[in-house]
């Protein structure tokens, strides 16, 4: 992945709080109670944890009627749309000035590594032992489409 996405499609196409990573649609409304106005999130919000590359999990917001259309097909899109939303969400850290920690260099070596992640598979409701095995086969498969792109199928 890029370093710098394409923004030409950021207003609709990133992962944002509260919006679904698939079809943005925002899952969150405003409701008064007795001590005034609350968030909260639409019966169609839904969450999705998913294994990354480098053994980690991340948890994204999958609203339910795109569950029901399934995302294992969808896995690039969704990370994508996260990477974006990283993007987003750090030049916004850079620009606040009460958040001095947050440089451009920071931002930058942050938007580095993170731009290696890659979803291999959902892991909701997945034994460790078998998100072990999907992780060793993602990293073998891996490894392999790198050396026949280098060397060609001659190996």
């Amino acid at each position: 992945m890029p370093l710098v996405p394409d923004t030409s499609t950021l207003e609709i196409n990133y992962d944002k709080y509260g919006h679904c990573a698939l079809c943005h649609k925002d899952l969150r409304i405003t409701q008064m109670t007795s001590d005034g106005a609350v968030e909260v999130f639409t019966p169609e919000h839904g969450e999705i944890n998913f294994l990354l590359n480098d053994g980690s999990t991340m948890r994204v917001c999958i609203c339910k009627p795109c569950q029901a259309v399934g995302v294992e097909d969808k896995q690039e899109e969704i990370m994508d749309s996260v990477y974006k939303g990283w993007y987003m969400e750090t030049m916004y850290l850079v620009e606040d000035k009460s958040k001095s920690e947050w440089t451009e260099e920071k931002r930058l070596d942050y938007l580095s590594r993170y731009s290696e992640k890659e979803i291999v598979c959902v892991s909701d409701n997945v034994p460790v032992d078998r998100l072990e095995q999907k992780l060793k086969k993602y990293k073998i498969d891996n490894i392999d489409k790198k050396v026949r792109k280098k060397y060609g199928n001659n190996i």
